[in-house]
C-alpha cells in the first residue's frame, strides 16, 4: 500500500508562518504545507544520533509519501537559521517528527496527536505543534478536542491572531469540526461556509498560489462547497445525485482517486460516498487501500460497509 498522509502532510517551529496563499515566507507547492521537500538535506555533525538513519528515514518518506508532514523546511527553519549544524536537540525533533509521518502515513493520527503532545510539552512556545495536534485531533475523529485545540492555541498566542486567521488550514478544519458540533444549528452552518467562501473571494488573485496548474483560489472554494455538501446530505445519508456529481465533475480525473490527499487536505470521504452512491467497485478497493491502517473508529466502520458491498459483488 502506497504510504499516506494528509492532511500529513506539518510545521513552522519557534516562529508562526501562515501556511497558506502568498503570506507565507517560503512558498511551497500545495495548499496545505503539509508535504517533504523533494530534496531533503541533512548536515552531519559528530553526535550520539544516529544521523545517517534519520537522514535515511527522511529520504525514504520524502520518496513515499502522498501528502508527509512537511518538517524539514517549516518545522525547523526558525530554529536552524542561525546554526551550521543540527544540535541535539534539532536532531531529536526530527526523529520525532519523522514518527509522526510515518503515523499520519498509516492515518494513525491518534497516535500522531499523542507525539504532538509530548513535543509541545517540550517546546510550548511553538505554535505550530498547536495547530498540528488539532488538525491531527480532527482527523483522528475528535472534533470537540480539535476544537478545544485550536481555541487553546489562540489563548496561548493571543498576539498572533492576524497570522491564525490568515491560515486557510485552521479556518477549514475549524469549519469542519463546527459542522460536527451539536450546538450549532445547520443554518448558521451553512452561513458560515457561504462567509467564508465571501472570505476567499475578497481575497486578491494576486496572493493565491498556482498549485501544478490549479489556483489555490479554486482549491479551497472547493473545500468549502465539499464542507456544504457534507452538511446538506448530512454526512451522506441523504444525497441527491445532482449535488454529489456537480461535486464530482470539478475534480481532475488524476485527483478522483487520491483524495486522500487533495492538495494536502484528507477529504477521502467523498471517495466513499461517492462509490457507495454509484456502486463504484473500483473506487471501493481504492478506499480501503488508502485505509488499510486507519485507528479512525467511523473510518473503521465505513471500511466494514465496504467490504460488504464488495463481497455482494463476488
Amino acid at each position: 500500500m502506497r504510504k499516506k498522509y494528509i492532511f500529513l502532510s506539518c510545521l513552522a517551529i519557534f516562529t508562526f508562518m501562515p501556511m497558506s496563499m502568498g503570506y507565507t515566507a517560503e512558498k511551497t507547492n500545495n495548499v496545505g504545507d503539509i508535504h517533504i521537500r523533494d530534496n531533503p538535506k541533512i548536515e552531519m555533525p559528530k553526535t550520539a544520533v544516529d544521523l545517517e538513519n534519520v537522514k535515511k528515514r527522511e529520504m525514504t518518506e520524502a520518496n513515499n509519501h502522498v501528502g508527509g508532514i512537511q518538517i524539514f523546511q517549516d518545522v525547523l527553519r526558525d530554529k536552524k537559521r542561525h546554526k551550521k549544524v543540527d544540535s541535539q536537540e534539532v536532531l531529536n525533533l526530527k526523529t520525532r517528527l519523522l514518527d509522526v509521518i510515518e503515523l499520519g502515513n498509516k492515518k494513525r493520527y491518534d497516535q500522531a496527536v499523542m507525539i504532538m503532545d509530548e513535543l509541545i510539552r517540550q517546546h510550548p512556545e511553538t505554535m505550530t505543534l498547536y495547530k498540528w495536534a488539532a488538525v491531527y485531533a480532527n482527523l483522528a475523529g475528535d472534533y470537540d478536542d480539535s476544537k478545544y485545540r485550536f481555541d487553546d492555541m489562540r489563548l496561548q498566542f493571543p498576539l498572533s491572531k492576524d497570522q491564525i486567521d490568515a491560515d486557510l488550514m485552521i479556518r477549514y478544519y475549524e469549519i469542519d469540526n463546527a459542522r460536527h458540533s451539536p450546538y450549532l444549528s445547520k443554518e448558521n452552518l451553512l452561513q458560515k461556509i457561504e462567509q467564508e467562501k465571501q472570505y476567499l473571494q475578497n481575497i486578491p488573485d494576486t496572493q493565491y498560489k498556482n498549485l501544478k496548474g490549479e489556483s489555490e483560489k479554486n482549491i479551497m472554494l472547493f473545500l468549502m462547497d465539499y464542507q456544504r455538501f457534507l452538511l446538506i446530505s448530512d454526512d451522506g445519508a441523504y444525497i441527491e445525485s445532482s449535488d454529489i456529481d456537480s461535486l464530482w465533475s470539478r475534480l481532475a480525473v488524476k485527483k478522483q482517486t487520491s483524495l486522500d490527499d487533495f492538495y494536502g487536505f484528507d477529504i477521502d470521504q467523498l471517495t466513499f460516498l461517492y462509490a457507495k452512491h454509484y456502486n463504484r467497485k473500483d473506487l471501493m478497493e481504492v478506499y480501503l487501500a488508502h485505509n488499510a491502517e486507519t485507528t479512525n473508529q467511523n473510518i473503521i466502520k465505513q471500511i466494514k460497509t465496504v467490504k460488504s458491498l464488495l463481497a455482494k459483488q463476488n
